[in-house]
């Protein structure tokens, strides 16, 4: 338990408002998206310091997809006047873009991270960050999916904070494998 201990108050704050915002994001609810602003926001700070600039770069990123999660899931989509924003699902075309963005962007952000900067575990970081980016997307856009990535990613992450001495983040990311399950068998149902 000594790796609890060294762990940074940021570190508890974004585990919690982390696990806050999935388990919103499972119930469908709005609040979701104010709740993972606050989780990203911390969570760049942390990771900038622990120079996984791939991490901080997606979580910039997700600071600006809760707040477009939040405008999509009140207005976005074909749906009539207060009715709210179903479940999707991709199509085959969906998916094999999904994958191809996703390898094309670890590609360069890989690249990137490892001649710019002296970031480390700099490929797996890349990989995790750029399908992050597709599975966050797809979150906005309430796609099934998303927690299909989200499952993949989950565990890519959990080695990778662990090997970064990121204990909290390991264990919010272990927790969020079992979240992943429970997301997607949720929004299942709702489809109906």
């Amino acid at each position: 338990m000594s790796w609890l201990s060294s762990a940074s108050a940021f570190e508890a704050f974004a585990l919690v408002t982390g696990l806050g915002a999935v388990i919103l994001l499972i119930r469908q609810n709005i609040w979701t998206w104010p709740v993972g602003v606050l989780y990203a926001a911390v969570s760049v700070w942390v990771f900038s310091q622990d120079r996984l600039f791939g991490q901080t770069l997606l979580h910039v990123f997700y600071v600006a997809m809760n707040l477009y999660g939040w405008w999509y899931w009140l207005y976005g989509g074909a749906r009539a006047v207060d009715e709210a924003l179903q479940v999707g699902q991709l199509s085959s075309t969906g998916w094999m873009l999904a994958i191809v963005v996703g390898v094309v962007s670890a590609l360069a952000l890989g690249f990137g991270l490892g001649a710019l900067t002296n970031a480390q575990l700099a490929w797996p970081d890349a990989v995790i960050t750029a399908f992050s980016f597709v599975a966050m997307y797809l979150q906005a856009r309430k796609y099934i999916e998303s927690w299909v990535f989200w499952f993949v990613i989950n565990i890519g992450s959990v080695a990778l904070y662990l090997s970064a001495g990121l204990n909290f983040y390991a264990v919010l990311y272990l927790v969020y494998l079992g979240l992943a399950v429970v997301g997607f068998q949720t929004w299942r149902k709702a489809q109906g």
